[in-house]
């Protein structure tokens, strides 16, 4: 899946210049699609059913069942779900505003400082403090004995700028770039070459 967004991410996320020369051909210039073309109604269907929907799901999912908490999500109860698919793309979207119809529907429940508010807030990490403690120390060391991701990084590129990043954060690069080569790293070791034998 997350193939799909190297052509389109790759360069803005910073992740380009640390993909490996044969790792990065086989993708580059292919056109991968997130199967909808220009069509927005398959989009939507694609996100609800395929995409993004169920690997929110299962995050929340492990999130909650780590912590033994049972949460709610009101916005997928079936019937709503079922009443807003059958809905004009209109509704849903109109004049560059998303989610058009939840909007108009909080109109004087809602402040409009957040009813109208564009921006899309998610739970940011303090990654930059982190690097610069125990966790800076431990990607450093993990990158730089890579075993399972060295076949796709270029380790020794993405160690010298992890450096550089910690020093002064590169606004050009994503500050979990770094966190997501660590965790992959750690995970190939664990899932695929100590189930094979290889460590």
């Amino acid at each position: 899946m997350s193939v799909r967004y190297l052509n389109r991410g790759a360069k803005r996320g910073g992740v380009e210049s640390f993909l490996t020369p044969s790792f990065s051909k086989r993708f580059y210039g292919k056109e991968l699609g997130f199967g909808y073309q220009d069509n927005l109604g398959q989009r939507f269907k694609e996100d609800l059913t395929k995409w993004s929907l169920p690997v929110l799901l299962r995050y929340e999912d492990k999130n909650s069942g780590s912590f033994g908490l049972e949460t709610r999500l009101p916005f997928l109860d079936y019937r709503l779900v079922e009443e807003v698919a059958r809905m004009p793309l209109s509704q849903k979207m109109r004049n560059g505003w998303t989610k058009f119809i939840l909007r108009q529907a909080m109109n004087g429940i809602l402040s409009n400082k957040i009813r109208l508010r564009k921006s899309k807030l998610g739970f940011v990490t303090p990654e930059e403090i982190w690097y610069k403690n125990r966790l800076g120390e431990d990607i450093n060391s993990v990158l730089k004995d890579a075993k399972f991701i060295n076949n796709y990084v270029d380790t020794r590129g993405a160690v010298t700028f992890f450096q550089k990043h910690k020093a002064s954060p590169n606004l050009l690069i994503n500050n979990n770039v770094f966190f997501r080569m660590y965790i992959l790293e750690l995970w190939g070791r664990k899932f695929m070459l100590e189930d094979q034998g290889a460590l």
